[in-house]
């Protein structure tokens, strides 16, 4: 297939990777910290100029400042976060869900693929909280 690198097998790998952090593209970087701290109940654990990096257990995301069109659906991202007891979070939240814009979010649902889970959406970025069903 063109553009692809071929496999190559690396025996005793120098590294071993720990977590993968979303880059998350956001228009107002007070504004985005704001929900993720005030909504979904993240702590901010640096700030830097057009950057943060804020976590909530043992989730992580960073944020970079961006001038780009973010209602452009080219740029919208997602984010799945398996919790222990998606309807325990989205009782705790729902105060804060509540004041939201009815489109920015979705109460627990049982999915076709085994999951429930509860939707929340700031600018381009969809963020989904979601557990095993039991049973599944």
């Amino acid at each position: 297939m063109p553009g692809r690198l071929p496999r190559r097998q690396a025996p005793g790998l120098p590294m071993i990777c720990h977590d993968l952090t979303p880059l998350a593209p956001v228009s107002d970087m007070d504004d985005a910290i704001a929900f993720l701290t005030d909504t979904l109940g993240f702590t901010l654990s640096f700030r830097g100029e057009g950057y943060a990096h804020l976590r909530r257990d043992g989730a992580t995301i960073r944020l970079l400042h961006s001038d780009d069109d973010l209602t452009d659906a080219a740029r919208h991202q997602g984010y799945y976060i398996d919790v222990d007891d998606v309807d325990a979070l989205h009782a705790h939240l729902s105060p804060v869900l509540g004041a939201l814009p009815p489109e920015c979010h979705q109460p627990p649902s049982d999915t076709a693929y085994g999951q429930r889970e509860f939707v929340v959406v700031y600018e381009a970025l969809m963020f989904v909280f979601g557990q095993p069903v039991e049973g599944s």
